[in-house]
């Protein structure tokens, strides 16, 4: 039997320290990340990510608005 700690379960994320292992889950069970080392790496390619957006000016500097990425995946006539 594992020894399971929540450590962490946010909107998007819950993380279990399972035993000595790290397990991240993103929102809707579809993709875990069972490492400390694959969940770092995320992180990365999200910020990887983020940057490209930005740097593209598909985001503007410093905002999440959903609006804005929503006109652009699927605009919404007015």
């Amino acid at each position: 039997m594992s020894n399971i700690t929540e450590v962490y379960d946010g909107k998007y994320v819950h993380i279990d320290l399972v035993d000595t292992t790290v397990e991240l889950t993103l929102e809707g069970g579809r993709y875990n990340v069972y490492s400390l080392t694959e969940s770092l790496e995320l992180e990365q390619d999200l910020q990887n990510a983020i940057y490209i957006l930005k740097r593209d000016h598909i985001l503007k500097e410093g905002s999440t608005y959903s609006k804005e990425m929503q006109q652009l995946l699927e605009p919404i006539d007015e």
